[in-house]
């Protein structure tokens, strides 16, 4: 595998493989208010350029690359799109739709690949302050692709309530948290755990397990995912393509103000399809 480098601008961080990028961080995202604008890894690509995420898909234009994003903070909507009423049973337009705002950035340390450290103001619709965040993205070459590494600490600034559609009612809708929008390829693709490998998304989603992967339906990629320990997986590949790890997926967190919540996640971007033995050397090895 080549060198990663990273290119610095104003508004945002290009990682290259050899000169030639395979991602990029957006700082200032264009996106309207009610999509819960984000700061977001945009345009994965495998070494050899194949496109492994999607930004404003039709079906869902709030849904954005790799991205942190929470559909409950509190009464704030960080996820993007209506929230779900748990009274009335649908998805509303509460105006409640936040946003996570970029303050700062300062180069990785204490590491052998590269990255960054950004600083995060998240505030509510009508801009009153959430939350303080650090956020750490390190970039590292594996044997069969690239991999970045990303670390969330969320610092509350009043009491809040972290959850999902799932812990306001509606059944097996648990997403939110560190979450890939998969590229079109993806759709009905192979999905991959520890235990299993399985074309049915619905026999996964809210299930446990510490890494999960999906391989693209002409195996041309595979993109994995992995947390510290096992925790609830939202994936689709039926409806669309995408996964994350979900740990509000069947029960909400509550934090007073000063309490800090930590997000971690591993994502490996490769070429072709992986053996699990290959998936577990290259996401979980540090």
């Amino acid at each position: 595998m080549g060198a990663l480098t990273q290119r610095v601008d104003a508004n945002g961080v290009d990682i290259l493989l050899d000169g030639t990028s395979v991602a990029r961080y957006v700082l200032h995202p264009t996106m309207p208010g009610d999509e819960s604008p984000r700061p977001f890894l945009s345009a994965l690509r495998t070494p050899s350029g194949v496109r492994v995420s999607d930004a404003a898909p039709p079906d869902h234009p709030w849904h954005r690359d790799l991205s942190l994003a929470l559909p409950y903070v509190g009464p704030a909507n960080l996820w993007g799109g209506r929230t779900w009423d748990a009274t009335r049973r649908e998805y509303l337009d509460l105006g409640n739709n936040g946003a996570m705002l970029h303050e700062s950035l300062e180069p990785a340390a204490g590491t052998d690949g590269i990255g960054f450290t950004e600083h995060l103001r998240w505030v509510d619709a009508r801009g009153g302050e959430l939350a303080r965040e650090r956020r750490e993205l390190r970039f590292s070459t594996q044997t069969s692709g690239w991999r970045v590494e990303w670390s969330s600490h969320v610092t509350v600034s009043r009491s809040l309530a972290f959850g999902s559609p799932a812990t306001h009612g509606r059944e097996g809708a648990g997403y939110g948290g560190i979450f890939l929008r998969a590229a079109p390829s993806f759709r009905d693709g192979t999905i991959t755990t520890s235990e299993t490998s399985t074309v049915d998304d619905g026999a996964l989603i809210g299930t446990s397990a510490e890494w999960m992967s999906v391989r693209a339906w002409d195996a041309s990629a595979t993109v994995a995912l992995a947390v510290p320990s096992a925790a609830p997986w939202f994936v689709r590949t039926r409806e669309y393509p995408g996964l994350g790890p979900a740990p509000f997926f069947h029960d909400e967190r509550a934090l007073h103000a000063g309490e800090t919540l930590h997000l971690h996640c591993r994502v490996l971007v490769a070429d072709g399809a992986l053996t699990r033995g290959t998936l577990e050397r290259d996401l979980l090895r540090r």
